[in-house]
């Protein structure tokens, strides 16, 4: 059996590091210390745990999205209050939230402007915080997007290695009897 062991192990290594050899003769892995040094952090990361296990990061914590659907609405809501019932009382509540929107997401189409000097310097302030949030916003969803696409990979990836190993396994076991 420890012939079997040795030759599974040996598979398991073929695969991830590759069949190259250095300068020297000695195996040369086919990933670089920076890329393993990458997983190695990125395996900590998706932990949310630092070495010491003691810390989580915001972005990798559930309240890291709750949070950034409460600072969006926040945002869209204080535009709605401030533009309808303060700098521009002309404005309906769908002028204010489709300003809110048009200038959040930096289109800026121009066909709903404020007139009002408080209202422009309200905007002023408005636009910066509005861009600011939804780039901390986008840029936590979009990093749990990437989390879960690389959990989904490997896991396939897992798997396929397993069925690997589970024919190699299954041939060297007829070939002994």
């Amino acid at each position: 059996m420890p012939a079997l062991r040795d030759k599974i192990n040996a598979a398991r290594h073929a695969m991830r590091f590759g069949s190259m050899r250095g300068t020297a003769g000695e195996r040369t892995p086919m990933l670089s210390e920076s890329v393993r040094d990458r997983n190695f952090w990125q395996k900590h990361r998706k932990k949310g745990k630092s070495l010491t296990g003691q810390f989580t990061t915001f972005e990798d914590s559930p309240r890291a999205l709750i949070g950034c659907f409460l600072a969006i609405v926040v945002y869209l809501v204080t535009a709605i209050v401030a533009f309808s019932l303060i700098f521009e009382p002309d404005w309906t509540f769908i002028d204010s939230l489709y300003f809110a929107v048009v200038t959040f997401t930096t289109v800026g189409y121009g066909d709903v402007v404020p007139v009002s000097q408080g209202g422009r310097i309200f905007c002023i302030f408005f636009v910066f915080f509005g861009i600011v949030i939804l780039g901390v916003a986008l840029g936590i969803l979009g990093d749990r997007l990437i989390q879960a696409q690389e959990h989904v990979v490997n896991s396939v990836k897992n798997r396929a290695e397993s069925r690997v190993m589970d024919m190699f396994k299954e041939d060297t076991d007829e070939t002994e009897r």
